[in-house]
């Protein structure tokens, strides 16, 4: 009993032969066992004496969980067989006829590690009729006969064909099921919301062993009703807070984010929608502006060059005041001359220049035409005209008077 407790799993399985029950127990020894049935697997059927023995383990992952027996004269080592649809490895157990000497059939016992397999195996026991059932936790598996492929429903009689007693090697392994928790400690029912599921769950005591374990009796699927307070327009489920639940309504269409193009790349805009009551951007379409070659940019350096392209002259000029330069002063005989030049006020750039003509000095004594130009350019010929036109009008009233008394 205390090494079941500290051991409680089966880890390996030994089948022993003798000619007599003593020299069958012998023979198990050499396996190292530290548990066997003391039951002659060939009772009433002649032959050597057959043993079962086996090894524990501490460790659920390190047990057995399922025995086959593989009927035909010439043993493997290991067997493949397939159990609900998984490719799962027995291994022989050890290389001993369970009908050794007494005719019959050739019957060999293999195991599995196995977790496809079930649960791990506690306790091994031999019976004369098969068992099947799950009370309480503990499950009863009779071993069944494979075909080398897969696992049949055959219940294997360990004497078959051989006579003698029907004997059937049961398995005693753990499960979750089985007890009939029909006593109720106490429950709590949560009804199901739109998003979430409700259940009714509890505390169950098993009315065959008195084991009490909690368990979930019912699911309430969720039912998908959202609810959303009229006028508070989030759109939100006020219980579980899903969003959209309710139709957005569309605002007017709002041209955004706006990028001009240049002349060096395309430009864009986006064209969006928002819901008027949340807020929340229902669509968004970036359209696409072509570059437009002439609009370039120019920044404060007042360069005049585009800063993207480099194009000169983008910006017009800002003319400064003119400026004389390479003045040559005119002699007796040579005219001389300068330069009027208009710059840039903005970046220094010339814009204009003029060359000026200074008259040589010989040809500054005024001619006729020149006397005249200089009357006309200080005032005189207007003094001598006015007074030219007082003398001939006196004349004229003169004449006037005159002929006034010879008549």
């Amino acid at each position: 009993t205390t090494l079941e407790k500290e051991n409680p799993y089966i880890g390996e399985v030994f089948v022993a032969v003798g000619d007599t029950r003593h020299a069958a127990l012998a023979d198990m020894v050499q396996y190292g066992v530290d548990g066997f049935i003391d039951y002659d697997l060939n009772k009433k059927a002649g032959g050597n004496f057959v043993y079962l023995g086996y090894k524990r383990t501490d460790m659920a992952k390190n047990a057995l969980t399922d025995l086959v027996v593989i009927e035909g004269k010439n043993p493997e080592s290991n067997k493949r067989l397939d159990i609900n649809g998984n490719n799962v490895k027995y291994t022989l157990t050890t290389d001993v006829d369970l009908n050794s000497d007494a005719g019959g059939k050739w019957l060999y016992l293999y195991s599995s590690g196995s977790a496809d397999t079930g649960n791990p195996i506690k306790s091994l026991e031999i019976r004369q009729s098969a068992v099947t059932s799950v009370v309480c936790g503990v499950e009863k598996a009779t071993v069944k006969l494979s075909d080398g492929k897969v696992i049949t429903n055959e219940n294997i009689d360990l004497n078959k064909g051989a006579g003698g007693e029907y004997l059937y090697l049961v398995m005693t392994r753990e499960s979750t099921e089985g007890h009939d928790y029909s006593i109720v400690l106490n429950e709590t029912d949560v009804p199901a919301t739109c998003g979430e599921d409700g259940a009714l769950t509890g505390n169950y005591e098993c009315s065959l062993c008195g084991n009490k374990a909690e368990i979930v009796r019912k699911v309430y699927p969720a039912t998908g009703d959202h609810v959303d307070k009229e006028g508070d327009g989030n759109h939100k489920c006020d219980v579980c807070g899903e969003r959209n639940i309710t139709p957005h309504v569309e605002g007017e269409v709002q041209r955004e984010d706006e990028e001009p193009a240049t002349c060096i790349s395309d430009g864009y805009y986006c064209v969006s929608v928002y819901c008027v009551e949340c807020e929340d951007e229902m669509r968004s379409t970036v359209v696409t502006v072509p570059m437009d070659p002439d609009n370039h940019t120019d920044s404060d350096d007042s360069d005049h060059n585009c800063d993207l392209c480099g194009v000169l002259k983008v910006e017009d000029h800002t003319p400064g005041e003119p400026k004389e330069e390479n003045r040559i002063e005119p002699t007796e005989d040579t005219d001389g001359s300068y330069k009027k030049v208009i710059y840039c006020t903005e970046c220094g750039e010339k814009i204009s220049e003029e060359t000026v003509v200074l008259p040589a000095l010989s040809k500054a004594e005024p001619d006729n035409s020149d006397w005249i130009a200089s009357l006309v350019g200080d005032g005189s010929i207007v003094i001598i005209c006015s007074f030219f036109g007082l003398a001939v009008l006196a004349g004229i009233v003169i004449y006037i008077q005159k002929k006034k008394k010879q008549n």
